[in-house]
């Protein structure tokens, strides 16, 4: 049985009494119970979906990935998060665990460490004299390509959203389930 990760997109608005957050306004129609056909159809906030990348599981909550340092604990919801996002958690929240986020601006930085996050993975070897090295292996891409492709992913979802969105006005909150 997989991982699979739920992302949801904000976007940080400036009203009268400072800053909120708003749901990236964009849903999809899907059956209201997907597990039965004949439910009936409704519409609801739409994911991003980034697939199975259990390195990047890993780097963002720990999850089914150990040995790499995530970027923060996870941190739970916090007071700005809107109202429509968390009723995607409640529907199923009892199968649902390591609820986060992230400010992409947050992710930016995560990408510009490399020694904490490289480029492409290492294996260790013996070289001709028996002595341990540590090889980079070019064939498999390391959490720094997960952290890229994570952050113009849900950059270019967030443009779609809102035409143009400044990284640090954007937020990720993020969820697993098994």
């Amino acid at each position: 049985m997989g991982c699979d990760i739920h992302c949801y997109v904000a976007k940080r608005v400036k009203d009268n009494n400072g800053y909120h957050y708003e749901a990236a306004p964009i849903y999809r129609k899907q059956r209201k119970n997907w597990l039965d056909d004949d439910s009936e159809m409704v519409y609801n906030l739409c994911d991003i979906d980034v697939g199975r990348d259990y390195q990047l599981f890993g780097v963002l909550a720990g999850v089914r990935y150990l040995g790499l340092e995530q970027i923060a604990d996870a941190r739970g919801f916090d007071e700005f998060c809107p109202e429509e996002i968390r009723a995607q958690y409640e529907e199923f929240s009892v199968d649902y665990h390591d609820v986060s986020f992230y400010n992409m601006n947050e992710i930016k930085e995560a990408i510009k460490d490399k020694k904490r996050y490289p480029k492409w993975n290492t294996y260790d070897t013996e070289d001709e004299d028996g002595n341990l090295v540590e090889v980079k292996d070019k064939n498999d891409p390391g959490p720094h390509q997960s952290l890229k492709w994570f952050y113009k992913h849900v950059m270019e979802f967030a443009n779609q959203a809102w035409y143009y969105v400044e990284p640090e006005d954007v937020r990720v909150y993020f969820w697993f389930d098994n």
